[in-house]
């Protein structure tokens, strides 16, 4: 806040307790400031980032941590004669004049001060500082209208009182007041010691010791009676504090007069792990991350990776306070430090009680500088886990350098940077090894199996080795000097088309996890055993084959066995497969057999979609028309798929004039062609230039490109969380998701060194830029901006059905509007945006509707059905 002298048209902002009335009479007023923050920002941080009333509560406790205190009390509207207000009471380090004015000075965090310098911890009051961007107080916004400090420290105590109403319409220019009364501490007493009495907290000077010489009390009033009645319960608001603030630190709060405690475990472990102090797991994690690595930066092979892009180093990691050990921890690529442990028990951690309220208490908990930033989130966003072992795991992780990916709001991170990628595969990690580890535990036997060959061989001592040797003739390499029954299985990535081979250099039979079949087992959470079970059946097909080879049957009924076994294995595969693999595998058969086949597996996969697609096909047509419609706007597009066996879909083959007159037969607003990246046309006559059919479509708003791999995107996405109808045109127009939409320019290739991020580099009108190669991040980068939990779909459309079931029988319609103080949407934390996202996406369906300006809705039919379509699990 900035001094100021008194203005007619600036209210004065008045106590929020009528009880301190008399502390503002009797005591001096320290200094009127302005407050530096518009009702703007106000309203988007405390309506927004802060829907869930129990946040208001849960920043204030932060902010009592980040200021060095030991103890903290909690008073909420359900104990107490003060109805209607919040209390947090600590004994940190407290504010004085100066340090209060500040305080409303958002733009002048001391807190953002700490960011200056980010090669040092952000360390204040012998702790990492848990704040960040200074906001953490306007939550209080979000369940009160007033938001009071009390603040004692060298020998004198004052008040500042914030009022809502009284910033609302004003900004920068006509800024509101407020006012910082204070008295000799002595004093003070006499006008307080009521209040703390009444509202059931603790009298700071009458504590024992020098802990409580500073202090400071907040005080939340004028809150609504539905947040009190719904949005304050204890057992919710302990448990959110219990998991969000490091309360292993020498850190007690306490809630309604009793402590917070830590939860403890009485069941048995069966696995566990301190990070940095394994060295088998860090051989495992350093395996998954050159795996990740190879896909993420599209090397040719694992090999390729180098070793700064995955290899882990032990280091420590800075204690949450300054008195406190290092935590042994482990060094990542991109990550940085990072320590904890994780476990996995043998019952259950979340009770069915609970569980039926959809609390849980098994998962992932990231921290970040001690609080929790997953909150709700407990796979944070990794794939769904096999329920057997997920629902007895618990990993606390560590995790300081995530913060510079934290947003705003501090529960979720910033999905562009490459942490977020790199951490979900730590994750995974995590979670692999345990399971592994707790299997093994639970299905080993005293005796051991010994290798396939020495079981096999016990079976058919004759015929074994005859295979091994057909095997060992036809890949041209020596026999196995050690003899036949070392020989194992092992699971290997290679060449997606075959299923299995003979290694001459391990000799092993390695079984390709790359093939569809395996992929498909792993898709459903196959178990180890059950996935080893299965190889080995796989390896005795192929040593079937070595036994013919080896007694002379002819090459082509070799061949032919192989090719039934193949085919047998894809149609297992399909039995296993999502939706979206079906489609994309079809996509990827079919471009190169001919028009027809690929024109129905694009049309296909549009329909699964959940679009409106019809199929022409003739030469005076466009190939198919899709149709996405709401409420007041109809999007048609013109499809024209370019499959076959040429060599190459070029300007002439994709005739611009062509597309233009298609679409204007069938009323569409664009023309997309499709094929696969290898079929397009993408050089010009020199080495550096585009093809014409490139630059023709970067002249044409109304024509755009997509490949094969943009829609195998698309499909895998759409089974996660579905597009709505603003995702997908922008899609097909080609649109950057950066602020206003501008139309992308689609080039051969991009300059990887200007390429930190996608749309970064402009052409020269401007546009953001993208390589044919990543138009599938285009697919993804639109989808980012849904919300992506199936949980928070199921709960915005069951809170959607029962609030039109109150509203049944009215003359007006169901409003969007009143979903947002649902029970369940509250508690959840879900954001406006994220409420009409999904009703979009379901209005799509033609099972739900929502109108154009996203004020209205109605829902048509059961959730189940709703979902069902959305997800399309009908193949």
């Amino acid at each position: 806040m900035s001094q100021s002298g008194s203005s007619d048209d600036a209210p004065e902002m008045e106590s929020s307790l009528e009880e301190l009335s008399s502390f503002k009479e009797d005591s001096k007023l320290d200094r009127q400031s302005n407050i530096e923050v518009n009702f703007d920002l106000l309203d988007q941080v405390s309506s927004q980032l802060y829907r869930n009333p129990r946040r208001a509560v849960e920043e204030l406790v932060c902010n009592s941590y980040d200021a060095g205190a030991r103890e903290c009390y909690v008073v909420t509207p359900e104990q107490g004669d003060q109805e209607g207000v919040i209390y947090v009471l600590d004994n940190g380090n407290s504010m004085d004049e100066e340090e209060l004015d500040r305080m409303w000075d958002i733009a002048d965090s001391p807190k953002k001060e700490l960011d200056e310098n980010p090669d040092e911890d952000r360390v204040d009051n012998g702790r990492q500082q848990i704040g960040k961007f200074g906001i953490g107080k306007l939550a209080a916004f979000a369940v009160g209208n007033k938001l009071t400090h009390i603040a004692s420290k060298d020998d004198r105590t004052r008040a500042v009182t914030v009022a809502k109403e009284d910033i609302e319409g004003r900004n920068l220019n006509s800024p509101p007041k407020c006012e910082i009364f204070g008295m000799d501490e002595e004093e003070a007493k006499d006008h307080l010691e009521h209040h703390f009495e009444q509202s059931g907290l603790v009298i700071p000077w009458e504590q024992e010791g020098d802990n409580w010489e500073e202090w400071t009390l907040a005080v939340v009033d004028d809150i609504k009676p539905q947040i009190v009645e719904e949005g304050l319960k204890s057992q919710y608001l302990r448990r959110m504090i219990r998991t969000a603030i490091p309360l292993n630190t020498d850190f007690e709060v306490y809630l309604n007069d009793q402590k917070i405690e830590q939860r403890s475990l009485d069941y048995e472990v069966l696995s566990s792990l301190k990070i940095g102090q394994d060295d088998d797991f860090k051989a495992h994690l350093e395996s998954d991350l050159r795996e990740a690595r190879a896909e993420i930066g599209d090397y040719e092979s694992e090999e390729d990776v180098p070793d700064s892009e995955f290899r882990c180093e032990n280091t420590k990691i800075d204690g949450y306070e300054t008195d406190q050990d290092d935590r042994v921890g482990l060094e990542i690529p991109d990550l940085g430090p990072i320590s904890g442990e994780a476990r996995i028990y043998s019952e259950s951690l979340t009770s069915p009680k609970r569980e039926k309220r959809d609390v849980q208490d098994h998962g992932y908990r990231i921290r970040v500088r001690g609080k929790l930033v997953n909150r709700g989130e407990p796979l944070f966003d990794t794939p769904q886990k096999s329920y057997k072992y997920w629902s007895s795991f618990i990993a606390e992780i560590e995790i300081p350098e995530l913060d510079d990916a934290i947003l705003l709001q501090r529960d979720s991170i910033d999905e562009s940077q490459i942490e977020a990628r790199i951490v979900r595969e730590v994750l995974d990690s995590i979670f692999n090894y345990l399971r592994s580890d707790a299997r093994r535990k639970l299905e080993s036997e005293e005796v051991d199996p010994g290798t396939f060959f020495q079981r096999l061989s016990t079976l058919s001592p004759h015929k074994t080795p005859e295979a091994l040797q057909g095997l060992v003739d036809e890949e041209g390499v020596d026999f196995p000097a050690e003899g036949w029954e070392d020989v194992d299985v092992e699971f290997k990535q290679f060449d997606k088309d075959r299923l299995a081979r003979y290694d001459g250099e391990s000799h092993a039979i390695q079984i390709n996890k790359a093939h569809s079949f395996l992929t498909a087992l792993d898709e459903k959470s196959f178990p180890e055993t059950s996935r080893e079970v299965v190889g080995e059946a796989l390896a005795g097909q192929l040593l079937s084959i070595g036994y013919l080879r080896h007694n002379g049957v002819s090459s082509h009924l070799i061949d032919g066995s192989a090719e039934i076994v193949e085919n047998a294995t894809r149609s297992a595969a399909k039995l296993l497969q999502t939706p979206s693999q079906y489609h994309t595998e079809k996509l990827e058969t079919t471009v190169t057999d001919g028009s027809d086949p690929f024109e129905r597996a694009v049309v296909d996969s549009f329909i699964n979609l959940g679009l409106d697609v019809t199929h022409y096909g003739a030469s005076d047509n466009p190939d198919a028309v899709i149709d996405i419609s709401r409420p007041g706007e109809n999007f048609r597009i013109a499809v024209e798929a370019k499959g076959g066996d040429k060599q190459s879909t070029d300007h002439k083959e994709a005739s611009i004039g062509t597309m233009k007159e298609h679409a204007d037969e069938h009323n569409c607003q664009i023309s997309v062609v499709i094929s696969s990246k290898e079929i397009f046309q993408l050089r010009g006559q020199a080495e550096d230039e585009d093809s014409s059919l490139l630059n023709q479509v970067n002249q044409h708003e109304d024509i755009s490109i997509m490949t094969i791999e943009t829609i195998s995107a698309m499909l895998s996405n759409h089974q996660k969380n579905p597009y709505d109808y603003t995702q997908l045109k922008n899609i097909f127009e080609m649109r950057s998701p950066e602020e206003e939409n501008p139309q992308i320019c689609i080039k051969k290739e991009v300059d990887e060194e200007e390429y930190e991020e996608l749309f970064t580099e402009r052409a020269e009108d401007g546009r953001p830029v993208l390589s044919i190669e990543d138009l599938p991040e285009l697919a993804d980068a639109w989808w980012e901006q849904m919300p992506r939990s199936e949980k928070m779909v199921r709960t915005i459309l069951e809170a959607a059905k029962e609030q039109q079931g109150k509203h049944n029988g009215r003359d007006t319609k169901a409003r969007v509007g009143q979903i947002y103080s649902r029970e369940a949407v509250v508690e959840e934390d879900i954001r406006d945006q994220d409420i009409e996202a999904v009703l979009s996406s379901a209005a799509l369906t033609g099972l739900a509707w929502i109108d154009e300006e996203g004020k209205y809705y109605a829902i048509h039919q059961s959730v189940d059905e709703i979902m069902d379509k959305m997800t399309g699990t009908v193949a």
